[in-house]
């Protein structure tokens, strides 16, 4: 845990670098591969944590913007799944 605190901080950093608005405030979304990059930028992160039966993937479906779609296998058998969901992209400027 230590040391995912100053990875996380510095991807943080990083992340918020990316000038990536929701599709409302930006008509360009669809074209200007800032959405993508953000979203890509996570998974990155999220596969360098080598957490043990993770799995993850974007979708990029033609004009839907990208969704990060992660899956961590359960720790014993009778575990139950959990939705989690968070917003990519930047609300305004």
């Amino acid at each position: 845990m230590v040391l995912l605190i100053p990875n996380l901080l510095l991807s943080t950093i990083e992340f918020i670098k990316i000038p990536n608005l929701s599709r409302g405030y930006d008509p360009e979304w669809n074209t200007n591969g800032l959405l993508q990059r953000a979203a890509k930028h996570l998974l990155d992160w999220t596969l360098k944590q080598n957490v043990k039966g993770l799995k993850a993937e974007i979708f990029d479906e033609k004009d839907l913007t990208p969704m990060l779609f992660v899956e961590i296998d359960g720790s014993s058998p009778d575990s139950e799944t959990v939705l989690f969901y968070g917003k990519i992209s930047l609300v305004t400027k």
